[in-house]
């Protein structure tokens, strides 16, 4: 799963509007056969967060190299995923990587 914060006050219009200009800024120009959805909300300490579902998963990637490098970009993302068998989630802030417990992250609604 990948989940990209949404701001205080946003609407997921607003947030698909920063992920069209973020995915033409890592693509050059949008491609036209990109497309994604922005589904279920989350909460992650103490911030909302909205999932990005794309059939092209190296979509996710490539947004999550662009994330971790550098400074990254001015919200955050967490990919949730496993590890050794366990539930776990990367949380990229300002181009630095984190992992946490999946079970931090609460299904809002």
């Amino acid at each position: 799963m990948f989940l990209i914060e949404r701001l205080p006050a946003e609407t997921p219009e607003d947030v698909q509007a920063f992920l069209d200009s973020l995915l033409g800024e890592v693509y050059g120009s949008r491609p036209e056969w990109l497309a994604y959805e922005l589904r279920h909300s989350y909460s992650f300490r103490g911030r909302d967060f909205i999932e990005m579902l794309c059939p092209a998963g190296s979509v996710h990637l490539r947004l999550g190299i662009h994330a971790s490098t550098g400074d990254g970009i001015t919200r955050d993302i967490v990919q949730l995923g496993t590890r050794n068998s366990l539930s776990r989630a990367w949380l990229i802030h300002h181009g630095q990587e984190s992992e946490y417990g999946s079970d931090e992250i609460q299904r809002i609604g």
